[in-house]
């Protein structure tokens, strides 16, 4: 699966969550739970961005190789 698919994932399952929240937690702990899940969505977006770096960097490498053995 590519990063933005992951993105994608990763926003439909905050807005479902946000949704949820807004109904079941009293109104007294809401920012408090819309600031925890932002800051989870914010981790998982980063922690996704860093491991597509890395597949890109790992099939960038793996090409090079190929072509180096080639020569």
């Amino acid at each position: 699966m590519s990063y933005y698919r992951w993105h994608y994932i990763g926003w439909l399952i905050f807005g479902l969550t946000l949704i949820v929240s807004y109904f079941t937690v009293p109104h007294k702990y809401g920012f408090t739970t819309i600031m925890v899940l932002t800051a989870l969505f914010a981790i998982y977006d980063l922690l996704i961005m860093f491991k597509a770096k890395r597949w890109e960097n790992n099939n960038r490498n793996q090409k090079t190789t190929k072509n180096s053995i080639k020569s």
